[in-house]
């Protein structure tokens, strides 16, 4: 087996130089690092990462960015990252899971969960690696049209879980949002609003509970209170977890679901089919988004002219009604 120190025996430099030139080649002179860069392709020394990178110019390793507050036991995550590793598997690519942009190991490609802000945005280009971005970064304005992204239509999810209440008769309707700065919770309350609207209903200001997080526990004792003091027959949730914190707010209560309170979830990714009553919900692709971020990436990766458009692709979730709502 060919080792660090055939390569510097080749090369004609110390194996310290070898070791440099793999992990910090910015640190090793242009000519010593092509001498390396001859001995490793002439030896068929690719035992890592960082060897395969020097010759090939590829670490065959892409970045998932998530936000600390996700982890491999929410089932939202473990969706996406599902698809997401299916594709990139397929393509001889690993991904490595973490929880800021910035690092010191380079990466083919990255996807990102989350980008709210110009100085994230700055450090990407910092970076000049393929990124694809999902969620549609509104928050960086014009920025956000030069990355490839993939979202989810907010709006139309909500607004029609809101039109599926009204629709069987419901017209005092609660929205309960978890607390987060995510564009995707603006659009789903403006698609609330936007359904209420057309019906001719005033959102009444207590109807709309926000800042809870996003817990069953959260959202059980803001509904106990909202229950209590409102004639409020449907709920619409920005997420399964709340959906099912404010059934269990109706059963302390003695409402019955769905015959005294009509409730709407949002994801659809595993909690919906532990509730009982079984929960109408917005149910999300997810596992299928991840793959479109796997898929846009690689293309990405590929595009070796730097001709290839930005691509914004939105996903539509569907309204699977099951038990939890009902005529009023």
């Amino acid at each position: 087996m060919t080792t660090v120190y055939d390569v510097a025996k080749l090369a004609n430099v110390s194996a310290m130089t070898v070791s440099r030139a793999l992990n910090n080649p910015e640190k090793v002179s242009p000519q010593s690092l092509k001498r390396v860069q001859d001995a490793i392709q002439q030896l068929g020394y690719q035992q890592n990462q960082a060897a395969r990178a020097l010759v090939t110019k590829s670490t065959g390793i892409v970045k998932l960015v998530m936000p600390k507050r996700l982890g491999m036991s929410d089932p939202y995550f473990t969706a996406l990252f599902a698809g997401i590793a299916s594709v990139l598997s397929e393509n001889r690519l690993a991904v490595l899971i973490e929880d800021e942009l910035s690092s010191t190991i380079k990466y083919d490609g990255i996807i990102l969960t989350e980008l709210h802000d110009e100085h994230s945005y700055n450090e990407l280009l910092k970076l000049s690696t393929p990124v694809v971005l999902f969620g549609k970064g509104q928050r960086l304005g014009e920025m956000a049209n030069q990355l490839d992204w993939v979202d989810l239509n907010h709006f139309e999810g909500a607004y029609l879980a809101t039109q599926h209440l009204l629709s069987l008769g419901h017209t005092a309707i609660a929205l309960f949002k978890f607390d987060s700065n995510d564009s995707s919770l603006i659009e789903r309350e403006q698609g609330y609003r936007k359904a209420m609207a057309e019906y001719g209903i005033d959102v009444d200001p207590n109807w709309v509970v926000s800042g809870l997080e996003d817990t069953s526990y959260a959202a059980k004792s803001q509904a106990i209170d909202v229950l209590s003091h409102s004639a409020v027959t449907g709920v619409v949730c920005t997420s399964d977890l709340l959906a099912i914190g404010v059934i269990q707010a109706a059963r302390e209560l003695n409402r019955k679901i769905p015959q005294q309170l009509s409730v709407v979830g949002f994801d659809g990714v595993g909690y919906d089919q532990m509730c009982d009553p079984r929960l109408t919900t917005l149910c999300q692709p997810v596992f299928w988004i991840g793959q479109r971020l796997a898929q846009l990436l690689i293309e990405r990766i590929q595009d070796k002219t730097n001709d290839l458009p930005a691509r914004h692709e939105i996903i539509s979730a569907e309204l699977v009604v099951r038990d939890s709502t009902a005529v009023k």
